[in-house]
């Protein structure tokens, strides 16, 4: 029933129910956590803009019909950012529906906004650079709106990985959780 990195947060006891059947049931014993900012300090609906702000600007380049956007190199990086902004996303979701005190795996599923917002910041920089050497090789003029979307696409990416701090947690004291 449990299995892998949790499992050990877990204790199995088994009931019976109101029909008279036994059901296993898991008990969570682990460590719990809260957030070291309180929730207004954090920056929920700033990091819930630059989420949105990711997802719009990767959908620009991804919808526009231009001759830059045949380009192995300016495109490729531009759809591999579908998975780190749609994780964002999902974390933006799960961040702005989880309340004050968190398990193991709630805890760990918020510290992926480091690796997740750096990768989108990476892969709008260097289809950035790609843009730049096809105009600079004279292959073609730029797209101004990817230009620019892939641009708010850097910044916001950086920006969220600049805001990790702000979602920083720390261990609840045993005697408190009670």
């Amino acid at each position: 029933m449990l299995s892998g990195k949790y499992s050990k947060d877990y204790t199995l006891r088994e009931e019976l129910d109101e029909r008279g059947r036994l059901h296993t049931v898991a008990d969570y014993v682990g460590d719990y956590y809260r957030y070291v900012l309180p929730r207004d300090r954090r920056g929920l609906p700033l990091a819930a803009a630059l989420v949105a702000l990711c997802a719009v600007a990767l959908l620009v380049p991804l919808l526009a019909v231009a001759p830059i956007l045949r380009v192995w190199y300016v495109m490729m990086p531009l759809a591999l950012a579908i998975v780190p902004v749609a994780l964002l996303a999902q974390w933006c979701i799960r961040l702005l529906t989880l309340g004050e005190k968190l398990t193991h795996e709630r805890r760990d599923q918020i510290e992926r906004l480091a690796p997740w917002s750096f990768l989108a910041a990476l892969l709008a920089a260097v289809s950035l650079a790609g843009q730049i050497v096809y105009a600079a090789t004279g292959q073609g003029p730029l797209h101004l709106p990817t230009l620019c979307a892939t641009a708010a696409l850097l910044g916001s990416g950086a920006a969220l990985f600049a805001l990790r701090h702000r979602f920083a947690t720390e261990v609840i004291p045993a005697e408190t959780t009670e």
